[in-house]
C-alpha cells in the first residue's frame, strides 16, 4: 500500500487527536500539528484505546462505544520480565527453564537462551495484579519465587528487566480492565465499517481469526485493504 502512494502523504509519529465525520463528502482528521480530509479512515489502534483516546464527531452510538470499552486488548495489561545470568544454571541442574504459577508473581516463565548458547535468561510474565508494585518491589518477588524454584543460584542474577503494557501510550489507556482474555474479539461489529462506510477498525482485535494475535492482524489487514483499495 505505501508504494501506491506518494511519499509526502506518508506521515509517521503524529498522534490522531480527532476525527470529524459529520460532513457526508470529506473526513477531517486532526493532530496537534496538522489536519487532513480523506474520504475513509483505517484505524489499528485496539478499539479499547481508540474510543478512549481520539474525539469523533459524531459520537458513537451507545452501543458500540461500549462494545469497544469491553474488548480486551491482548497484553494491555501484561508485565513482562527478563532476568540475566551468568550460566544457564538451570540446565546444568537437569531443570527445565520453563514453569507455569497460579501462585505468582510470575504466571509463566520460559528459557530464553540464544542458540550460540553465550546469553542466559529467563523471561517471563507476571500476573497484573502486581502492577501496583514499584519496580524494585516487583524484583525482590519475582527473584524470590525463581529462589524457590530453582534454589540459592537464582539470586546471583545480573540485570532485571520488565515492560509495563500498561505504562505505553500507544497500546493502553493505563486502565486496567478485568476483562476475560480476548473477550469481544472478532465480534461483527468491529468489523463492520461505521460513519456510512469511512471509518474501519483494522486492528487484531476486530478479527474473526486469531483475534489478538499477529495472525489476526495479518488477516484483518489483508481484508479491509480489499475493501478499501
Amino acid at each position: 500500500m505505501s508504494q501506491q502512494l506518494p511519499i509526502e502523504n506518508i506521515l509517521l509519529n503524529e498522534k490522531v487527536e480527532s476525527i470529524d465525520f459529520t460532513n457526508d463528502e470529506v473526513c477531517i482528521v486532526k493532530t496537534k500539528q496538522y489536519e487532513f480530509t480523506c474520504q475513509k479512515v483505517v484505524s489499528s489502534l485496539p478499539p479499547a484505546l481508540f474510543t478512549q483516546s481520539i474525539t469523533l464527531l459524531p459520537s458513537l452510538k451507545s452501543d458500540i462505544k461500549a462494545l469497544f470499552a469491553d474488548t480486551h486488548t491482548w497484553m494491555h495489561d501484561a508485565i513482562k520480565v527478563g532476568i540475566t545470568y551468568q550460566k544457564a544454571f538451570w540446565k546444568t541442574n537437569n531443570m527445565s527453564g520453563m514453569f507455569f504459577s497460579n501462585n505468582g508473581p510470575i504466571a509463566e516463565l520460559h528459557d530464553h537462551c540464544n542458540a550460540k548458547e553465550n546469553r542466559f535468561a529467563l523471561v517471563g510474565f507476571i500476573h497484573p495484579s502486581f502492577q501496583d508494585f514499584s519496580k524494585d518491589e516487583r524484583e525482590k518477588v519475582v527473584i524470590k519465587q525463581l529462589q524457590s524454584a530453582y534454589g540459592e543460584e537464582a539470586k546471583h542474577y545480573l540485570q532485571y528487566n520488565e515492560n509495563l503494557w500498561l505504562d505505553n501510550e500507544l497500546t493502553s489507556d493505563g486502565q486496567y480492565q478485568d476483562l476475560v482474555p480476548h473477550q469481544n474479539n472478532g465480534d461483527v461489529l468491529l468489523q463492520t465499517p461505521l460513519f456510512n462506510n469511512r471509518l474501519f477498525i483494522v486492528s487484531t482485535e476486530s478479527s474473526p481469526h486469531f483475534g489478538g494475535y499477529l495472525e489476526g492482524a495479518v488477516y484483518r489487514a489483508n481484508t479491509v485493504a480489499e475493501e478499501v483499495l
